[in-house]
């Protein structure tokens, strides 16, 4: 071994060389090899200063390193800089640092080579990847996880090696399982980057967290196509709007409970009038128990639905027929108790429309949007209620004759505090779209100065299977 050794020309492997390698003493090169001369596009026997290649965004680190590596004999790792070559072109370069010590002085080796375009873009990404706080996740087409970040510890306590290995919908709730598949569906067939989707993942703690993915298809090695993921939580953000819901239900049940009111006290009224006759013994009990009781139903189904529509509600999407919820929300405006003579007509069709969704949260926004047009029409303003099928979906249009909306006015709609009422908060509009957007819906407006609005909920229908 120690022959061979000896019989090795080092001067000759380190001269050929296919990296660059370089010794430094201060400001000067005492030695680059051939693979670094040509790098740089020095010719052998051109001399240059290492302040002359190095980038000025790399100038301070680089004189840093070298000085660490002079003065304390310590070793640096390789670290990604640029060079400037002679013709003034700039490259990217892996370069390392070493210390070398002979009896004459001390040297530092410097050990470089070139990267191309997409090794540096590798080295970018992973540096956000490995830094940034929401997780970013490498997925095969077939699901499995290839890479995850490990900010995936702070928000699902899992180690990353954890789930690399492991199919994604492992993770994923199973509620929200056919959301995400539709999602990856989408994502193929159009290549097109997906929009934001909600939906929850579990937690190494067994309990599930809130977040929002937005995903893009990209080329690995050989043409292999992945999905790369940006997921963040969303948690505390689901709650502020729940909370945003809940207090923009109260508002509305606060501006109905005059007419709610009403609606009670007529029962009773008549209630208390059946009770003084049979006090007095005019009528017999047993002839008008049945009037009696049918008026206490009429006040417990007011309460019922009052208290439903109140309460903060679990939000578990159900079958919901739409011709029944519209129902139960005139039936709170029937009753009220202002001044305008106004005229509901409400196209009601035969064959039941069914959506998927939360009825409470549909149920708030039809409601918004009826009051919105009440409050927009003059004393004997008429009111339209149209719901019919479209393709497939539902179409639910609210359509009055008031003052309408400017246009400069009307595409602030839904942004938060905007409004055009004296004591509005602009939050009814905001909270209903969000609603809406949530089952996969859209709102549209459209208005006429002094002609009035129109105001559109379009959803997915649902087809109710039935042998």
């Amino acid at each position: 071994m120690t022959r061979s050794v000896k019989l090795i020309d080092f001067n000759h492997v380190i001269k050929n060389a296919m990296t660059g390698i370089a010794i430094v003493s201060n400001q000067e090169f005492i030695y680059a090899n051939t693979y670094a001369r040509r790098l740089l596009g020095y010719e052998t026997v051109e001399t240059f200063n290492w302040s002359e290649i190095i980038h000025p965004d790399d100038y301070i680190i680089f004189e840093s390193s070298l000085d660490l590596a002079f003065q304390q004999n310590r070793a640096i790792q390789p670290m990604l800089q640029k060079l400037i070559k002679k013709d003034g072109d700039i490259i990217p370069v892996w370069i390392s640092f070493t210390p070398y010590n002979k009896n004459e002085g001390n040297y530092v080796q410097l050990h470089f080579h070139h990267v191309d375009n997409n090794i540096e873009n590798e080295h970018y990404y992973w540096l956000l990847s490995e830094n940034i706080s929401d997780i970013v996740t490498e997925i095969g087409l077939d699901g499995t996880i290839h890479y995850i970040s490990p900010s995936v510890i702070h928000i699902l306590n899992y180690e990353p090696h954890e789930i690399i290995g492991k199919q994604l919908v492992e993770f994923v709730h199973p509620e929200d399982f056919q959301i995400v598949i539709n999602a990856q569906k989408k994502l193929l067939a159009t290549n097109i980057s997906s929009n934001y989707v909600r939906y929850r993942l579990k937690h190494k703690e067994n309990h599930y967290v809130w977040v929002e993915s937005k995903a893009n298809i990209f080329v690995y090695k050989y043409g292999e196509q992945r999905v790369v993921v940006d997921t963040r939580e969303i948690t505390n953000q689901i709650k502020a709007e729940s909370m945003l819901r809940q207090s923009e239900k109260l508002a509305v049940i606060g501006e109905l409970s005059a007419g709610v009111v009403h609606e009670i006290k007529n029962p009773l009224t008549t209630i208390k009038g059946f009770l003084k006759l049979m006090e007095a013994g005019t009528i017999k009990t047993k002839d008008y128990i049945s009037i009696l009781n049918k008026e206490i139903e009429s006040i417990e189904k007011i309460a019922e639905d009052l208290l439903a529509f109140a309460k903060p509600n679990k939000e578990e999407f159900t079958i919901v027929v739409v011709q029944e919820v519209i129902d139960e929300v005139l039936f709170l405006f029937n009753n009220r108790t202002d001044d305008k003579m106004l005229q509901f007509k409400w196209s009601k069709p035969r064959k039941c429309l069914y959506i998927w969704g939360e009825k409470v949260q549909i149920k708030q926004v039809i409601l918004n949007l009826i009051k919105n047009a009440m409050e927009a029409c003059s004393l004997e303003g008429i009111i339209e209620i149209n719901l019919y099928p479209q393709a497939k979906e539902v179409v639910i249009e609210v359509i009055d004759n008031g003052c309408g909306i400017a246009p400069d006015k009307l595409k602030e709609i839904g942004t938060s505090f905007y409004t055009s009422k004296e004591k509005g908060t602009g939050l009814g509009l905001m909270v209903s779209q969000k609603i809406i957007s949530s089952h996969k819906g859209k709102i549209l407006a459209e208005s006429t100065v002094d002609k009035g609005s129109t105001f559109t909920v379009v959803l997915p229908l649902y087809e109710l299977d039935i042998d």
